[in-house]
């Protein structure tokens, strides 16, 4: 018997459900990303220096997801162009799409595309989650809802247009027919028009902020799809749930830690006290985060830069208080941490508002 993917249909609060999830781009992803960028001439000294870590190590389970964000966002700045997010799916690689792009062109049928996509997209791109469900208009369609997932780096337009243009490309690819997609919902922030002209597609205003709404058509939903190996589906079905379990393991110890690393104050959170109440050695756990190219020092610096960059560009707050919050005992201390990570100094930062007004 077959095993197919089911769908999953959201019931909850954007909040209570993805708050505690931390997000991560798959490895693939991110490296078209950085290639794609530098294609485009849209990457700076700044954010080569932000990301040599990354590029460096390449941890297998990819980068988080407020790092990337940051770069969609500069980038949109910098570009200003109503079909960016297109421009750079029109640059897609099949690898960075990893396990679900040879899952898609061996699927028995779009129903099982549709869910796949719903299951598995969190392995390729974590910055949201596709939420499958039937058409408001009763009719036969599905939609794929594409939602952005809670962040302390607001999400960026463009970057939840690259991954859903992306799947609307891939499902015409695989169907060979135009009319497998009906419409494209998106947001008020989006160019209607220019995207509708770029994709030869339907748009409509979905009336939301952050969400991209794909109308699938339900007439073709369960017409087989000829020349696929169900033999190899199977093999590719299994070692998506493989790594659906991996990357499940690594998020639930990652909220963990930054569950922990926020209560006790950022960089006064240190790795004893977490174990100590986890009641693991620190060995073991070092050993654990290596497994995936981490380490518990830079779980730490990650919350810390992200909780740093969030207070600086969309609060009040003095840089002292800032500094305070985030454990550290000078603020010349916290200064230079900024320095090391964004390539300017705190108050730099919040004059250049590189986030400002870019929450769309």
């Amino acid at each position: 018997m077959p095993f197919y993917a089911t769908p999953y249909i959201y019931t909850g609060a954007v909040d209570t459900t993805y708050t505690d999830k931390p997000a991560v781009v798959g490895a693939p992803w991110a490296h078209w990303l950085f290639e794609t960028l530098q294609q485009e001439g849209l990457q700076s000294p700044m954010f080569a220096k932000e990301f040599s870590d990354w590029v460096r190590d390449s941890p297998s389970l990819g980068l988080d997801i407020g790092r990337v964000r940051s770069l969609y966002h500069w980038a949109d700045k910098v570009a200003v162009d109503p079909i960016l997010g297109i421009r750079l799916y029109r640059r897609m690689e099949q690898r960075a799409l990893g396990i679900l792009a040879p899952l898609g062109w061996h699927a028995p049928n779009l129903r099982e595309i549709v869910n796949i996509t719903g299951r598995f997209a969190c392995l390729v791109s974590g910055n949201g989650d596709f939420i499958v469900g039937p058409s408001a208009d009763n009719s036969n369609n599905q939609t794929m809802t594409y939602r952005p997932r809670a962040h302390t780096i607001p999400p960026n337009r463009h970057q939840s247009l690259a991954v859903t243009a992306t799947v609307v490309g891939s499902i015409r690819e695989i169907m060979r027919r135009p009319d497998s997609i009906l419409g494209l919902g998106l947001p008020r922030s989006l160019d209607k028009t220019a995207i509708s002209k770029a994709l030869d597609c339907q748009t409509f205003d979905n009336g939301r902020d952050h969400e991209l709404t794909i109308v699938v058509n339900g007439e073709l939903l369960d017409d087989p799809i000829g020349g696929r190996d169900e033999r190899l589906y199977l093999v590719l079905l299994n070692h998506a749930v493989a790594r659906e379990a991996e990357v499940n393991r690594y998020r639930g110890l990652s909220d963990d830690i930054g569950t922990f690393i926020r209560a006790a104050g950022f960089n006064k959170a240190g790795i004893t006290q977490f174990c100590k109440q986890q009641g693991i050695h620190p060995r073991e756990l070092q050993r654990t985060l290596a497994a995936q190219g981490l380490s518990y020092r830079q779980l730490r610096q990650k919350e810390t830069r992200d909780m740093a960059m969030s207070m600086l560009l969309q609060s009040d707050l003095s840089v002292s208080d800032i500094a305070a919050h985030l454990g550290y005992a000078e603020s010349a201390s916290f200064a230079r941490a900024c320095v090391g990570w964004f390539g300017r100094s705190p108050s730099e930062l919040r004059k250049s508002g590189l986030l400002s007004g870019t929450s769309q």
